[in-house]
């Protein structure tokens, strides 16, 4: 199978005046964070700095003030009023896979918070026999979900790469293959401890600081900085099924094919599909007349299950004499694996980097009727060869339990869409090509020419003000910037895509 990257933003950013203002010697700086006793720092010049400052994301290169290691909440704060006292911007970084590079700032001389010291996980049960696991925001995906499962088979819906930052995922949505079943991560969250620009540190919940609570779980580096997550967490399902629809040509479809596939999806989509259902497609150029495209997905329960919740589907797509080809059923856990792209849930092997572009588009039962498929097949066949080296889209089948939530209960607005794209461009250690933001945004255009929602976990930092506080938050907005002058007044949690305070 082919799998999607869930990319992931992260978190919260401090800004006082804009970074080229800054006037302040390091030494100042260094003083204060030494002082606070917080040995564990790096500046430019430092052997480890430039590794250290490297974003996930290459094609981006923004030079920090000073990385700093805290182990604590406490040190967190330190290093804020160190940085509102110096005047100089704090950024926290939790995996620093944010495709805009936030976890830096997002421009030059911010102080990076790096989470990575800060790992702990606990777990509790209350008297109702919930489970929950509190977990502080250096931890990756992956530590969380091998936790939960070493502790009692728990389970928690979120993306399938290990490496990313549970910090920057939760805080922007948290979308994965069991989402459609249990809801986003952010919607498992039921308390968040967290760093205020004065220093502080408190917690918010529904009913501790709920305006705070609220904007957290959607926009959360605006806010503050979240040093810990507590999430209320599954019984693991008992099993689960992976599936591949394939065709004749094995993952290579013609013109004509692809758009019977997109069109017969975009209806099933529309239609009461089994929330136990995952799928997404992945896309990709093949050659001048065919493209790389199949159906997979995870069903978990059963594979007599799993043939009746896809069974419309295939009806639809029948003329083209699909394949399914299913995995034997496996426990929660092992099926999870084939989910991950290493085939691990372990974060050992180290991080790695990408040179990209990515986008995102969000269609609901009404948008979804403007999606010019046709003109869209055409052109990535007629296109493709143009693009990075390697480009690709994935649509996934979204909404379920996800949509039972109101949209004005979180932050994260984008409840009601049934389809999730991603067009993710890359140039791996290569440079970027100069047409390569060109070409992505064409790929998205001949689709959708107007985008009305998008995925803030799959940011983009080209998208002016406008864009990108209407298709991330949405009538939410209003609300979010009444909460930020609430709780931020002086706007010290800034950055380029920060909810502002007017």
């Amino acid at each position: 199978m082919t799998h999607s990257i869930i990319g992931i933003v992260l978190l919260s950013i401090i800004s006082a005046p804009a970074a080229s203002t800054l006037k302040h010697p390091r030494s100042s700086l260094s003083s204060c964070i030494n002082n606070g006793g917080i040995s564990n720092v790096l500046t430019p010049g430092q052997t480890g700095f430039s590794n250290a400052a490297s974003a996930f994301n290459r094609r981006l290169n923004y030079t920090p003030a000073a990385i700093v290691y805290p182990n604590s909440p406490h040190q967190v704060a330190t290093i804020v009023k160190c940085g509102v006292a110096q005047r100089i911007p704090v950024t926290a970084r939790s995996g620093g896979h944010s495709y805009a590079a936030y976890g830096l700032g997002g421009e030059n001389n911010h102080i990076v918070v790096d989470l990575s010291q800060m790992k702990t996980i606990s777990m509790n049960t209350d008297s109702s026999n919930n489970v929950y696991v509190v977990a502080q925001t250096g931890n990756r995906l992956g530590e969380l979900a091998q936790h939960i499962w070493n502790n009692g088979s728990r389970a928690l819906p979120h993306g399938t790469c290990p490496e990313v930052g549970l910090g920057g995922h939760v805080a922007y949505g948290g979308f994965g293959p069991y989402s459609r079943k249990s809801g986003l991560l952010l919607d498992h969250a039921t308390a968040a401890e967290v760093v205020l620009g004065n220093g502080t540190i408190i917690t918010a919940s529904t009913t501790t600081h709920p305006d705070l609570f609220f904007a957290l779980r959607g926009a959360a580096p605006s806010y503050g900085i979240v040093t810990a997550w507590t999430f209320r967490t599954d019984v693991a399902p008992p099993m689960l099924v992976n599936y591949e629809i394939n065709f004749p040509s094995y993952h290579t479809v013609s013109a004509s094919q692809a758009i019977v596939i997109l069109t017969s999806f975009q209806s099933f989509a529309m239609t009461n599909v089994d929330t136990n259902l995952s799928a997404v497609i992945p896309i990709g150029w093949q050659d001048s007349q065919h493209l790389h495209m199949d159906i997979e997905g995870t069903y978990y329960g059963t594979v007599a299950q799993l043939n009746a919740a896809v069974a419309p589907l295939m009806k639809m797509i029948a003329s083209l004499n699909p394949i399914m080809n299913t995995q034997a059923p496996e426990n929660y856990y092992d099926g999870t694996l084939y989910q991950t792209l290493g085939r691990s849930w372990s974060v050992s092997n180290g991080d790695s980097s990408d040179t990209f572009f990515a986008k995102s588009l969000m269609l609901n039962s009404a948008t979804v009727q403007s999606a010019n498929y046709t003109n869209w097949v055409n052109w990535m066949i007629a296109n493709g060869a143009s693009g990075p080296s390697t480009w690709w889209c994935n649509i996934d089948l979204y909404g379920g339990v996800i949509s039972n939530v109101a949209k004005t209960a979180t932050a994260y607005a984008n409840r009601n869409d049934i389809l999730n794209f991603q067009f993710y461009g890359s140039s791996g250690n290569n440079g970027f090509p100069s047409n390569g933001i060109t070409f992505m945004n064409n790929l998205l255009s001949n689709l959708q020419p107007t985008v009305v929602q998008a995925y803030p976990c799959y940011i983009d930092p080209t998208l002016t003000e406008a864009q990108w506080t209407s298709q991330y938050y949405a009538s939410n907005l209003a609300k979010l910037i009444a909460i930020k002058k609430a709780w931020d007044p002086t706007n010290v949690f800034k950055f380029p895509q920060s909810i502002p305070t007017a």
